[in-house]
């Protein structure tokens, strides 16, 4: 099968905050604390900004907590901050339905496949070796996301900045 290039491109993808702590544990081998990663609670907060006068291109901000909290599991405890820059191609020719998928689900997979990356060379070098992120429900995300946005619109009053659907700043 060919693969045909996307209209969406990521032209950058940064790591502006990242920290890695181990938190020792009781455990037989490497296999049983690999078993607790995918226990681990996963927290994400990201915003997908727009400048008004280059609507082709877009910026996510995300950030990651990995099993963190005051009673979090033995192995990896992990923070880290990221921003993702994005240029949509043939912007103009495209409904504005598709910029809309582009800009929250396409924009949203390519930063949580960056962060994936990111935390795996990271810990790769880690007592246990590499934490791999594991996949993320993107719907959820997405209206979880659409709930806080509607909340915080109804707390806003007229004219004080605010911010579109999905955290786009229009």
């Amino acid at each position: 099968m060919n693969a045909l290039p996307s209209e969406i491109q990521a032209t950058s993808f940064y790591v502006t905050h990242l920290e890695i702590n181990w938190i020792k544990g009781d455990f037989l081998d490497d296999e049983d604390i690999r078993d607790l990663f995918i226990q681990y609670k996963v927290d994400v907060t990201f915003e997908c900004l727009e400048d008004p006068t280059e609507p082709e291109g877009f910026l996510y901000e995300m950030s990651l907590r990995v099993n963190s909290g005051v009673k979090a599991d033995p192995g990896y405890q992990i923070a880290i901050k990221t921003v993702g820059t994005f240029f949509i191609d043939n912007y103009t020719m495209i409904k504005p339905k598709q910029i809309l998928h582009y800009k929250l689900s396409s924009g949203l997979s390519l930063m949580i496949g960056s962060c994936r990356s990111a935390l795996w060379n990271s810990t790769s070098m880690g007592p246990v070796g590499p934490y791999t992120l594991p996949a993320l429900d993107l719907d959820a995300l997405l209206t979880e996301k659409a709930k806080q946005e509607t909340k915080t619109k109804q707390k806003k009053s007229p004219g004080t900045g605010k911010k579109g659907s999905m955290g786009i700043v229009r």
